[in-house]
């Protein structure tokens, strides 16, 4: 299966909130998506989770461990690694709802866009996704 979205995480220092994101990317409907988590030269726990996550579930997720070098050069090494036809890049404190890629892949597809994202909105009891193509 060819992969459709590269989804980059750059990661410096976020063993607190890594877990949930990656849960969350784990979580995705859309099927040929690819997650590479950077792991910026992280001082924590951050690298045993992107471990973990890369030994338990292979065909989804990649890691790549560098010194730190700040989150625009991590991200430019997971562009650089990436094999989807689209890129998604998700801040490792975040997380996505299930469909999300799913349905920015089939919009695009439908309207012929050459790019689309996702603005959130904050309501008073949670974020809620906005497509814009």
């Amino acid at each position: 299966m060819q992969v459709q979205v590269s989804v980059i995480v750059a990661a410096y220092n976020e063993e607190h909130w890594l877990r949930r994101c990656l849960t969350s990317l784990k979580k995705q409907t859309l099927a040929a998506l690819e997650v590479i988590i950077v792991d910026d030269g992280s001082t924590d726990g951050t690298a045993t989770i992107c471990d973990q996550y890369c030994a338990r579930w292979p065909h989804l997720f990649r890691v790549i461990h560098q010194r730190n070098q700040g989150q625009g050069p991590a991200r430019n090494a997971g562009i650089t690694a990436a094999h989807g036809r689209y890129l998604g890049f998700v801040d490792a404190d975040d997380w996505v709802e299930p469909t999300m890629y799913a349905t920015l892949v089939a919009t695009a597809e439908r309207s012929h866009a050459k790019s689309s994202f996702v603005m959130f909105v904050k309501s008073t009891r949670r974020l809620t996704a906005q497509l814009v193509c």
